[in-house]
């Protein structure tokens, strides 16, 4: 899975990554510090203190893990 944020950064999530979700926050690989968190219908991915929009695929549909927010 990968994610995209507007900015042109480019995610890439693994099978087998650690997730867990708190609060309506998605974190991966808590260790790194990689955050996706939902706001008013939008998903935003916080990399290790940068927040950054992201772009979802066609369909709007969010890809997974992120449909786990």
């Amino acid at each position: 899975t990968f994610i995209h944020t507007l900015s042109g950064f480019v995610l890439k999530v693994r099978r087998g990554t650690k997730v867990f979700v708190e609060g309506g926050v998605l974190t991966f690989n808590p260790v790194e510090g990689v955050k996706v968190f939902k706001l008013s219908g939008r998903y935003f991915v916080n990399l290790w203190g940068a927040v950054h929009q992201v772009v979802l695929p066609g369909g709007g549909r969010a890809p997974y893990p992120l449909s786990m927010i």
